[in-house]
């Protein structure tokens, strides 16, 4: 889902108050509303806490290990304005109001997990893990691999699949539906992989001169140009080999 996209999902209700959601994230304007609206409590008060600051930094580090899951926070304008936020932020929002909206926002979001059309969070980091195979396999870049995804299955981003839709996401993945019990933090980096058709040449940075490439039929050599006879017939090479290895006379 393109983070300029703004997708209006259910609201909420906490202490008989609508919270409107966009793309995930829930207003902690209307949650201000919800508890009474004191000064004290305005959401930009809490959002320059430093324990608060420490959380959003510490979920904006999964965040970017998998940048399609969206955004922690994040300012909307218009009809809809206000400051929305993720889950986590939302409940240590009500936490810092008082233990009574605490109370309230951890039950109704217990509540909506039993209710919620989506996949689990542990689905999710499974599909996540899928999408980080499939990259790995086809040299895809991880967007490409998202979109595909959401086109396959109808859902503008991977926390917005629905529970249905779950199977079609595991064989369009070409994984199990079996979840791994798996967790964010077990997940590495999908670009941090390099596409199978890359691979790293070594070299060794004593020897001062050129070093010349070859790729030929999936196979890569290295040589030191000063090496090369001057016939042009080149012994066996060093390097990383794609499909099998040099053997010497080729």
């Amino acid at each position: 889902m393109s983070k300029h996209t703004q997708v209006a999902s259910a609201n909420l209700s906490i202490l008989d108050t609508d919270i409107r959601c966009i793309d995930g994230l829930y207003s902690l304007n209307d949650l201000h509303k919800a508890a009474g609206g004191e000064e004290k409590h305005k959401p930009n008060r809490f959002l320059r806490n430093e324990q608060t600051q420490a959380l959003i930094a510490e979920i904006d580090n999964e965040i970017n290990k998998s940048p399609n899951l969206g955004f922690s926070i994040k300012t909307v304008r218009g009809v809809n304005g206000g400051t929305y936020a993720c889950k986590e932020i939302v409940v240590a929002y009500g936490a810092w109001i008082s233990a009574f909206v605490h109370l309230a926002v951890i039950r109704t979001f217990l509540a909506t997990v039993e209710q919620s059309p989506y996949i689990t969070d542990e689905q999710l980091v499974h599909i996540k893990q899928g999408v980080r195979e499939m990259v790995y396999r086809t040299g895809k870049y991880w967007q490409a691999v998202y979109n595909e995804l959401f086109n396959y299955v109808q859902a503008p981003s991977v926390r917005e699949i629905r529970r249905e839709r779950y199977p079609d996401a595991c064989r369009f993945l070409n994984i199990s539906e079996q979840t791994r019990g798996l967790k964010e933090r077990d997940l590495e980096p999908v670009d941090a992989l390099p596409p199978p058709h890359i691979v790293m040449v070594p070299i060794d940075t004593r020897f001062n001169g050129s070093i010349e490439v070859v790729i030929k039929d999936g196979l890569v050599g290295c040589y030191h140009r000063e090496l090369i006879p001057v016939n042009g017939i080149r012994d066996k090479p060093y390097g990383t080999l794609l499909k099998a290895r040099f053997e010497a006379g080729k």
